[in-house]
């Protein structure tokens, strides 16, 4: 059925079942809906996207028509699936963000809502690709190659300030 009209749930089976299924499942989510950002102004992060119909579930003021704006949405109105799938990132160990992307205001008068999970940390991006990554090669070039364009940082996460405090002390 249409996830977007549904906003389904992730099935317990997979939430609760081994790392492999784990993996495999998000793995063909972002296949199918993520993608690799890697652009010339720096910005490095795997993404996954989705949408759901809230027309009965919220009603805000003064949306304009068929144009997508950015709106925070109260913490009650989620999209069930993608915040599954955002624990499940966080069980493999790949601190990642969710956030409400935006509102569409469709002139049927139908309020569509946008979410993301976008992971942006360098040592979240490797544990992703080394854990999930993607099938599809167009995808794994482009997170393998934005995974090559880190030159300065080596270290893992909070070690480089470490490192930094301990030389300046001497």
């Amino acid at each position: 059925g249409s996830k977007q009209l549904s906003n389904c749930y992730l099935p317990k089976d997979i939430l609760l079942d081994n790392k492999l299924i784990q993996m495999s499942y998000l793995r063909r989510c972002f296949d199918d809906e993520g993608d690799v950002c890697f652009d010339s102004h720096g910005k490095r992060a795997v993404r996954l996207s989705r949408s759901a119909d809230i027309t009965n579930a919220f009603k805000p003021s003064s949306i304009p028509s068929e144009k997508w704006i950015r709106y925070a949405l109260p913490i009650n109105i989620r999209h069930n699936l993608l915040y599954g799938e955002w624990l499940l990132l966080l069980k493999l160990g790949i601190d990642a963000r969710l956030y409400s992307e935006g509102l569409y205001h469709s002139k049927n008068k139908q309020l569509t809502a946008k979410w993301r999970i976008q992971i942006g940390q360098q040592d979240n991006v490797r544990r992703f690709s080394k854990l999930i990554n993607f099938s599809l090669v167009n995808k794994r070039e482009k997170l393998n190659t934005m995974l090559k364009s880190y030159r300065f940082r080596k270290l893992p996460n909070g070690e480089g300030r470490k490192q930094a405090l301990s030389v300046i002390k001497k």
